[in-house]
């Protein structure tokens, strides 16, 4: 069967020629009008090798666009079907070409005008259906200058602004690096599709808590653009248009419309519409709960969504899925990972407004993620069945924040024996890391930095607990937040400054990099990575921004609850405004809190675990009242508006020992405050056993004497475990990683310690318990190849930062620890230039370099200097307090209201 549809071929983004051409082929290979057909060189020199020779010139340009591909984040080759309005199309019988299309640049041009008119448009009409937002009462008081929530919520707005960028639709640069000089911000793929929802999310709950106005025309802007872009179709899409980086993720040459990023621009939604009441945001909330119903794939009493590896993991493009997708794999991540937004805000949208359609998708999405291979430990007791439990292994985040969605599911459908599943998943976590402070690892093995959306989880998840009824875990809360969370928070602009002036220069290339004002707009903003001293690399991942902003509100909001009928429970001693009550805390300078009543009748005060009760002290007013306790709670009845309640007792120091991340730690506490520290080296286990390098959790070594730029890099390892080989290796923080991991095989091009996105993920399901892996690096063409002697993937990347001459090792970075055996260089020509079969000799030890530092440096920005907090003597401040009675989150609805 003929086809004929018209050509552009592209060379770093200009049209070369246009023209029409036939075809052989079935009719499912025509691209549909106006879409981009995501064929790569090769793909295009196949298509064209039927041709007569006289279409030399065309094929010889093909070639051209090939040799001269410049940006990896677009690539050149590409074939663009445009309709015969666009290109005067030639007559290929007759080699007459006709005029040129009038340039492909221009055309682009053209079609990106004609988007940008029509978001215009809709952006016109949206923004006269906005309201003006709410307003609380600012009063001036005299109070303990201690931790003060609402305090780093002001900050944090200044980051979920600073960090948009107005010329790109205000997209956020989705990674901010201080170790440059100067510091520079960077887009990649994810941020407006998954990333700028959290930050609409995040938005009202900061200004309800604050009361700032910083910024509040970038907020309006943000969020008229995020409208614009939800389709008639009822989805969230980010544009190919425009976007420069829309490929660093995963190729994509469509819009595309991330499932989790949708479900997380619901809940945004929802937040919305508590804080200012505008029926706008149901609107848009509405399309979305049918949108994603609509993409997703029905499996029994199951619901999925498949993985077409566009744009980002887990996206639909608006021209539809590929057929025949298989069902995704990726239970250490990515089903997790991108199904758990989807099923917390499926889970609320119903509890909102009632959808029992919604609800019973959110059930079938459960039951998805409740599979078994989700949820599979590293290891277990015997007679522990693990998967029925919560437990779970591989990205941290990822099972926590699928744990936060089941139990928001669990309690809207008033499932028990959920709520018990999810209670033991969260218990389980809680022996990873250093759970006292809040420190929990980026994945569940040892090598780790905290990654602050960890926390953040942790706070969210254990406060829904206690509001599911299924435990009380409030004195764990009160330690991920005094620690951990607000220390991955960025609020010192001298100490950014002096990393800044001791790292490497760096010229920002826009208009996917800026430099800025980078520490000025990023401030607030939560650190990616967190060790117990210092934030390592000091970066951020603005997902953490999203996720720890929210963190400070949970937590914020459960400081001081209302029932409605007069009665106040005060679950946290933090500083906290509020319609009802007014709550001061000394701590951890004094065993001391002054709580001014305004207008609850009762007021019921948890008391910590670590204070002794026979001395805890109360008085309203002058007057000494006796202790009237109901559980952890102090209760005082018949209460005044206008009532002073001080509390009293001793502070409590303590010291323990920890070991984490290979070094045993001295941890000094006033109350659940860590006010310092003192860390021993421990052994970590790294070396050559057996026959074999071990790597257990973080591990690099490096072959000693060995420097190439152009290489083939074979190893032996197992299956079941990471395994990566490093080229052109710099330092730790400089290095080309080709890795198995993940469930596939990719590529990290790592500058400056950013291992930025995972480059040309290919799939490796299934494969065995030994494996080899081949690299080869010609110039800036990479191939990596998996292998267990049955199955095999194969992944290409082109190199585009990288590429100096450098050393060549090995890379694992997750439990269970690595075993490699056989490890070979040599030359392109095939001559050996190293190769170990990691014998028990001194002499094969001395070959190899081990490398403990993960790519941190001298001047990363320090944490836990909190040595004035060992005073006795709360110091006191005046300042500007902030009410207003709008609560987020938490249930809308009771029950018999539905």
């Amino acid at each position: 069967m003929n086809l004929a549809w018209p050509l552009v071929t592209m060379l770093a983004g200009v049209g070369l020629f246009g023209g029409s051409d036939s075809l052989d082929g079935a009719a499912e290979a025509r691209p549909p009008a106006g879409a981009i057909a995501p064929w790569s060189p090769d793909t295009i020199r196949a298509r064209l090798a039927h041709l007569p020779e006289q279409t030399a010139t065309l094929k010889g340009l093909v070639e051209q666009a090939r040799a001269r591909q410049l940006d990896p984040a677009c690539p050149l080759a590409t074939v663009t079907v445009l309709d015969n309005d666009e290109n005067e199309v030639f007559s290929f019988g007759s080699l007459a070409f006709g005029q040129v299309a009038a340039s492909g640049q221009e055309a682009m041009d053209a079609r990106l005008a004609t988007w940008k008119s029509e978001i215009e448009k809709k952006e016109q009409a949206i923004e006269k259906r906005f309201v003006t937002p709410p307003t609380g009462k600012f009063y001036e008081a005299i109070v303990p200058d201690t931790l003060d929530l609402a305090d780093r919520a002001a900050l944090a707005i200044n980051c979920l602004t600073g960090a948009l960028d107005p010329d790109y639709g205000y997209e956020l640069y989705f990674v901010a690096r201080f170790n440059a000089d100067p510091p520079y911000m960077h887009h990649e793929a994810s941020g407006l599709p998954t990333n700028n929802p959290k930050f609409a999310e995040s938005l009202p709950m900061m200004r309800l808590m604050s009361g700032s106005t910083q910024n509040l025309d970038i907020e309006r802007r943000m969020m008229v653009r995020t409208l614009a872009l939800i389709a008639d179709d009822g989805l969230y899409y980010a544009p190919l248009a425009g976007r420069p980086w829309h490929h660093t993720w995963h190729r994509a040459d469509d819009d595309f419309a991330n499932v989790y990023g949708n479900g997380r621009l619901l809940l945004a939604l929802m937040a919305w519409f508590q804080y200012d009441g505008n029926p706008l945001w149901q609107e848009y909330g509405q399309g979305i709960v049918h949108g994603l119903r609509r993409v997703a794939q029905f499996q029994g009493d199951r619901a999925y969504f498949p993985d077409p590896h566009i744009g980002e993991s887990f996206s639909y493009p608006r021209s539809g899925y590929p057929a025949n997708l298989p069902e995704p794999t990726d239970g250490g991540f990515g089903i997790p990972m991108y199904f758990a937004g989807v099923i917390r805000a499926l889970a609320k949208w119903a509890d909102m407004t009632g959808d029992q359609d919604a609800l019973d998708f959110a059930r079938r999405l459960a039951n998805y993620v409740r599979q078994p291979r989700v949820w599979t430990p590293g290891a277990e007791l015997a007679g522990v069945t693990g998967a029925e439990r919560g437990h779970f292994s591989g990205h941290f985040h990822a099972h926590v924040a699928a744990l936060r969605g089941l139990l928001e599911y669990a309690m809207v459908a008033d499932d028990a024996e959920l709520k018990a599943f999810v209670r033991s998943g969260y218990e389980y976590a809680r022996n990873f890391g250093l759970s006292r402070i809040g420190w929990f690892p980026e994945n569940t093995a040892t090598g780790q930095y905290c990654e602050a959306c960890c926390t953040a989880d942790m706070v969210a998840l254990a406060i829904k607990l206690g509001d599911a009824g299924v435990g009380d875990y409030w004195e764990d809360v009160d330690g991920y937040v005094r620690n951990q969370l607000v220390e991955q928070q960025l609020i010192r602009t001298d100490l950014l400054e002096k990393l800044a002036a001791s790292s490497p220069p760096h010229r920002a290339t826009p208009p996917r990099e800026t430099d800025d004002r980078v520490i000025e707009r990023n401030l607030g903003g939560f650190a990616g990575h967190g060790d117990i001293a210092t934030l390592p690399n000091t970066w951020i991942m603005h997902c953490c921004t999203g996720n720890g902003s929210q963190a400070l509100y949970y937590a914020w909001d459960g400081v001081v609850r209302e029932n409605g009928q007069g009665s106040a429970q005060i679950h946290l001693l933090l500083n906290r405004a509020s319609p009802w009550l007014d709550l001061d805390s000394y701590l951890p300078y004094e065993g001391k809190v002054v709580i001014k009543n305004r207008a609850a009748k009762r007021i019921s005060v948890r008391i910590p675990a670590w204070v002794a009760r026979r001395e805890v002290r109360s008085r309203i007013g002058s007057r000494l009242v006796p202790a009237d306790w109901i559980g952890n709670y102090l209760v005082y009845d018949n209460l005044k508006s206008g009532d002073t309640i001080e509390i009293k007792f001793p502070m409590v120091e303590t010291t323990t020992k920890a070991t984490l991340e290979g070094k045993t730690h001295t941890l000094r506490f006033r109350g659940n405050t860590l006010v310092g520290f003192s860390s021993q080296p421990a052994e970590r286990g790294v070396g050559i056993r057996d026959g074999k390098l071990v790597l257990p959790g973080s591990g690099r070594a490096v072959a000693e004497g060995v420097t190439v730029t152009d290489a083939q890099v074979t190893v032996d390892a197992k299956g079941n475990a990471e395994a990566g080989i490093m080229l052109r290796w710099q330092d730790s923080r400089n290095f080309l990683l080709a890795i198995y991991a993940n469930g596939g095989v990719y590529f990290h091009e790592i500058a400056d310690g950013n291992p930025g996105a995972f480059l040309d993920f290919v799939p490796a399901p299934g494969v065995g318990e030994n494996i080899h892996l081949v690299v080869q690096v010609d110039g800036s063409e990479a191939v990596l190849t998996v292998t267990d002697g049955t199955k095999t993937a194969t992944t290409k990347h082109t190199i585009t930062g990288i590429n100096k001459a450098g050393g060549v090792g090995l890379f694992h970075n997750k439990e269970p620890a690595q075993m490699f055996d056989n490890f070979r260089v040599a030359d392109l020509q095939g001559n050996t230039i190293f190769e170990d079969q990691f014998n028990e000799s001194d002499d094969a030890r001395s070959r190899w370099k081990f490398v403990d530092d993960r790519g941190s440096g001298p001047n990363d920005y320090p944490i836990y200097q909190r040595d004035h907090l060992r005073s006795n003597k709360a110091p006191m401040v005046n300042k500007s307090r902030y009410v207003l009675d709008r609560p987020i989150e938490r249930p809308s609805r009771k029950k018999d209201e539905r």
